[in-house]
């Protein structure tokens, strides 16, 4: 019994051998490894109030991350995080906006993040776990099942790029043929009901079309949900394409009058819908929801000069921040090679960011992250031709009916100069319509200040008044 004891103890010993505990260099690397893409939540809680906060986290290319923050009680969705990253065991989340950041440290064992928030030079314990789902604040404007129409989960192909997209269509039901609107999303990466800060707009409209005898197909951009495909390598000509693979796939499908299906497009989406409409003539009708008619570039500018007033800087630090913006787009133009750009653009930021005050540092938070992330997004195949796109040159080539709706709280799209240049570029036509809805911000929704920040306090999803337009014009040319 004694041999067969000092056997077992032998090969005892020998399984510890290989079972030998992790170096500290070999945790820290599994640990840089670990994806923490994901929804986080906790509760903080603070002097007479406990807030259950969710942090969304989507690890990128670069290894960073980028996340927004939802705070139900407060209704508040989709508040951007300026900074975001997780190296070996510790995660940081910088806020400057609230002065507020979140330091922690990963528990694999309890399989959460034990930290500390601070905010206002105020600190509380704020532990995070993995969550599924958020809960949402009332959008009394989204539909809820059984609906009253027909709705169908699809794929299609764009063969010439080799990538799969994923969608709904839904018709208004299935016995007869229906116009059809393609839905095309704006800028980033978004799913079919461009989901953001809480809302669903294209959920909504998709809805309200279709309980007036339009039918709509929308689909997740690529890399997004069901669909295939890269986001950093996408161009507007490349979401055309998604758009018009869209339009073949429909004209395959019982229920669709392939004779009156035609584009919608938010945002930057206006811009791909309105390319894919010059390149194909079976598109019977385009509309543009707060999409510019201005370039990218004037765009841009605008929207640091209205950015830095709403964030009350001071005149000398908007024209900062002007010059700094121009001298990124000359970078940009000056070369074409991403690889050789993005180290140009990485030394630029820091120049500038060299010249800041102390105050304005401590709000970029985690500053090499910030350029590294920066300067991977600006030398983005995406982002070079996005800067030199010429959107009334394009309008300009389109024959089909076409209506543009702007809003006068739009923070992004600046109302009188994009109307004017879609006058320009509306001329002569024989159905071209600009509409102007003064209260309405860039998500199309009623607002007070057009804030980012805003729109997920909002209830309402989209303007009824935006809603009853749109249903009415496409009702109008499909007749």
């Amino acid at each position: 019994m004694r041999f067969v004891a000092t056997i077992f103890l032998l090969a005892f010993c020998g399984a510890l051998l290989f079972l030998a505990p992790e170096t500290r260099a070999q945790r820290e690397i599994k640990q840089a490894e670990r994806d923490m893409t994901g929804i986080w939540t906790g509760t903080l809680v603070a002097p007479g109030q406990e807030l259950p906060l969710y942090f969304h986290l989507e690890k990128q290319p670069d290894k960073s991350y980028l996340a927004t923050m939802d705070s139900p009680a407060q209704n508040a969705f989709g508040f951007p995080v300026d900074t975001a990253w997780f190296k070996h065991d510790s995660l940081v989340i910088l806020m400057p906006e609230l002065e507020a950041a979140y330091n922690a440290r990963w528990r694999p064992v309890e399989k959460k993040f034990i930290g500390v928030w601070t905010q206002g030079g105020m600190a509380f314990e704020l532990n995070l776990e993995e969550t599924d789902e958020v809960p949402r604040a009332p959008r009394p404007q989204e539909p809820t099942p059984p609906y009253p129409y027909a709705v169908e989960e699809v794929t299609f192909q764009n063969a010439e790029d080799g990538v799969e997209l994923a969608g709904t269509l839904v018709l208004p039901d299935t016995s007869g043929s229906y116009p059809v609107a393609i839905l095309l999303t704006g800028s980033g990466a978004q799913d079919r009901d461009e989901t953001i800060a809480g809302h669903k707009p294209f959920l909504v409209i998709a809805d309200r079309l279709a309980r007036n005898g339009i039918g709509t197909l929308r689909f997740d951009d690529r890399g997004v949900g069901g669909s295939t495909g890269l986001q950093y390598n996408t161009t507007i000509d490349d979401y055309a394409g998604d758009a018009l693979a869209g339009l073949e796939y429909l004209k395959t499908k019982a229920g669709v009058d392939v004779e009156k299906i035609g584009l919608v497009g938010h945002s930057e989406g206006g811009w791909a819908a309105s390319r894919a409409a010059a390149r194909s003539d079976d598109v019977e009708f385009v509309v543009l929801l707060a999409a510019p008619a201005v370039g990218a570039e004037q765009v841009l500018l605008t929207q640091v000069e209205r950015m830095g007033a709403l964030n009350e800087l001071t005149a000398e630090q908007i024209q900062g921040n002007l010059e700094f913006q121009k001298g990124v787009h000359a970078l940009i133009r000056a070369e074409s090679d991403p690889a050789k750009l993005q180290p140009k653009l990485e030394q630029y930021y820091r120049d500038y960011i060299a010249t800041l005050s102390e105050e304005r540092v401590e709000k970029i938070g985690d500053v090499d992250r910030f350029v590294m992330q920066e300067a991977y997004n600006l030398s983005s195949p995406w982002f070079m031709e996005f800067l030199e796109y010429d959107p009334v040159a394009t309008y300009s080539k389109i024959d089909v009916p076409l209506l543009a709706i702007l809003g006068g709280k739009d923070i992004q799209i600046e109302i009188e100069e994009n109307a004017a240049a879609y006058e320009k570029a509306f001329a002569g036509k024989n159905d071209a319509t600009i509409e102007r809805f003064a209260s309405v911000n860039h998500l199309l929704q009623t607002a007070e200040t057009g804030a980012m920040e805003e729109y997920g306090t909002i209830l309402e999803t989209v303007s009824p008044k935006v809603l009853g337009l749109i249903v009415k014009w496409i009702g109008e040319r499909t007749k």
